[in-house]
């Protein structure tokens, strides 16, 4: 189990924050799998007192509020009674809340101050972040609000003014191996996983015993391009990688961009990428390419029953036209 202290990275901007003279909003910003909800979790016990904090919504602490939820309503935020309804939240006496307005309105019942955790907070409807900005505008001495985002400039700008902004970025293949060293994980390469995996997500992986997904992809690539074998039989063996459909195009678009970018950049392909630069094609395919596959992820997301066979025959056909030996 990865912890804060693993993560030196997270240092800086843990050290950085001037807790005497802190905004009473929050908001940390990075990619997935960069350490947000270990740095969240640091700086509740900070400002709490309260070690071994929990991001789980069912842990019982009436200082400490979280929503770590796919989508944010306004409930949650401002409870409003609907006059339709027979039943509506009650008050969690253990918890000491029912929206997090009437949650950060009490004072601390053990802890000095009161936190609430946003996770996810790109979530957040338009109409509901209004809502919160009302708090932010006045927030209570004893209350502090903490708000997760994977992408930058999503919330409102008058949230963002009022608000400690900590922006983590992601780490340098160099850093990355560095860390993986550091975690006693010599062994494993960071060039073996996607550009775009942050350190946790690479361990993640090494701990399921997912490390070689990408390798093995890549793998089938190659044999792809060398015509040794039926489009038919490459097909299955993709469609037989126990990933899902949207990572799958998701390797595609790492695969395509990593290719495409050693020619801009006249770098000369190596490591798993190797046997692919005997390989010619042209820039404006590859980018349409990419274009089509991404709008296939879209496509995907929206009609989760597309499919995949009928995607990846789609693929592997127009890598064929679009590579040269």
């Amino acid at each position: 189990m990865i912890s804060f202290n693993d993560c030196n990275w997270l240092h800086n901007h843990f050290n950085n924050i001037n807790f005497e003279n802190l905004n009473h909003s929050i908001i940390i910003n990075g990619p997935e799998g960069i350490g947000k909800k270990l740095l969240t979790k640091k700086i509740i016990s900070t400002l709490t007192n309260i070690n071994n904090v929990s991001l789980n919504e069912e842990d019982v602490n009436p200082d400490i509020f979280i929503l770590n939820r796919d989508k944010i309503l306004i409930n949650q935020i401002s409870y409003r009674e609907n006059k339709n309804k027979k039943t509506k939240p009650k008050w969690d006496e253990l918890k000491g809340k029912r929206d997090l307005l009437n949650f950060i309105a009490l004072s601390p019942v053990k802890a000095k101050n009161k936190v609430a955790a946003l996770i996810n907070a790109d979530k957040i409807e338009r109409r509901t972040q209004n809502v919160l900005l009302k708090t932010l505008e006045e927030p209570p001495d004893h209350a502090y609000i903490i708000l997760t985002t994977s992408r930058p400039r999503v919330l409102l700008d008058t949230i963002y003014s009022r608000s400690h902004v900590i922006n983590l970025k992601p780490l340098s293949n160099e850093d990355k191996d560095l860390w993986l060293k550091s975690i006693g994980l010599s062994e494993y390469n960071s060039y073996d996983f996607p550009s775009y995996y942050s350190p946790i997500q690479i361990y993640n992986e090494i701990a399921n015993n997912n490390q070689s997904n990408f390798k093995e992809f890549i793998s089938i690539l190659d044999r792809h391009f060398s015509r040794s074998e039926s489009q038919k039989n490459i097909i299955k063996d993709i469609m037989d990688m126990d990933i899902d459909a949207i990572i799958k195009l998701n390797f595609f678009v790492e695969f395509l961009k990593i290719i495409l970018e050693s020619k801009l950049r006249n770098v000369t392909l190596s490591g798993i990428y190797k046997t692919f630069a005997l390989y010619s094609f042209s820039n404006l395919k590859i980018s349409n390419l990419i274009l089509e596959i991404n709008q296939m992820r879209q496509d995907l997301y929206s009609v989760p029953q597309i499919n995949e066979g009928h995607m990846l025959n789609v693929i592997m056909s127009e890598l064929l036209i679009s590579f040269k030996r």
